[in-house]
């Protein structure tokens, strides 16, 4: 039988500079840039001004998951990182009020309502509430209450849950410009 495949000997291929111009007949994925050390997440030359570390390193796992095989639209790793964190700089400081937001658990405000109640009687006008607008010679009954209401609505709730978007998902689909509409397979046979 004949051999249809060859062998494939990797080592007659020239190497990559970490920032040469990747050639037209290639692509250079985001998985092999990790792999080369290209990006090294942490780093100055892939972070952004995020709201915490936890944020970063949960988005930058996100990142990963969706864009590891797919090829950079840029013509340089240096020129993707660079574009890379002007995006995430550029709708960080959008998303920061959700964040905040999520951290107090305060995301869709609820109904609060707050009046105090209580009654004095006093015919010492000084220790009446509004002691101000009385005279000195005359009795006084304040009255202030004090309710919460939260609100309970579930149906409001669960439309809005429906237009909710993650915010970390807002930020990996800002990264989609950042990469080819295909994707690549490396096979080593």
């Amino acid at each position: 039988l004949p051999q249809i495949f060859l062998p494939f000997d990797s080592t007659s291929l020239p190497r990559r500079d970490s920032d040469a111009p990747v050639p037209e007949s290639t692509s250079l994925t985001l998985g092999e840039m990790i792999r080369r050390g290209q990006v090294v997440w942490g780093t100055p030359r892939v972070t952004w001004n995020f709201y915490n570390e936890k944020q970063y390193w949960r988005v930058v796992a996100k990142i990963e998951r969706r864009f590891f095989c797919r090829s950079i639209a840029y013509p340089t790793p240096m020129e993707w990182c660079t574009m890379f964190v002007e995006t995430m700089d550029e709708l960080q400081p959008k998303l920061n009020f959700l964040y905040k937001k999520i951290d107090t658990a305060d995301l869709y405000g609820g109904e609060d309502e707050w009046v105090k109640e209580r009654t004095i009687i006093s015919d010492f006008p000084a220790t009446q509430l509004q002691s101000t607008t009385q005279d000195y010679a005359s009795g006084a009954n304040d009255h202030e209450s004090e309710h919460i209401r939260q609100s309970n609505d579930y149906i409001a709730r669960a439309k809005e849950l429906d237009d909710y978007t993650d915010p970390d998902k807002q930020m990996v689909d800002a990264c989609e410009p950042l990469f080819t509409c295909l994707y690549s397979v490396n096979m080593n046979i």
